[in-house]
């Protein structure tokens, strides 16, 4: 930035454009659209700033104790794709 006089653009996590363009992509709604991530920081943030439904799992990087001194909220937090995989069955209307 000093010498070039223009602001960096950060096109990764937790930016909102990487989400957005997947979004474009894959031609989705971001109202049927959930991030799951195992990060508050990246994943979660990213997803919020995005304006998408998050999910963190708490089998990987971040953890309870993190997410509960985290600004940062997911919509939902499992233990694991398990426990995740459960609540999504129960509720998914039957086929």
């Amino acid at each position: 930035e000093t010498t070039t006089s223009v602001a960096p653009v950060v096109v990764g996590k937790p930016e909102p454009w990487m989400y957005e363009e997947a979004l474009h992509r894959m031609g989705a709604r971001p109202e049927a659209t959930a991030v799951i991530g195992d990060r508050l920081d990246t994943d979660i943030a990213g997803g919020v700033r995005a304006g998408l439904t998050t999910v963190l799992l708490l089998s990987g990087i971040s953890t309870q104790a993190d997410l509960a001194a985290s600004p940062v909220k997911p919509d939902l937090a499992c233990a694991d794709i398990g426990e995740l995989t459960v609540i999504w069955e129960r509720a998914l209307p039957e086929r």
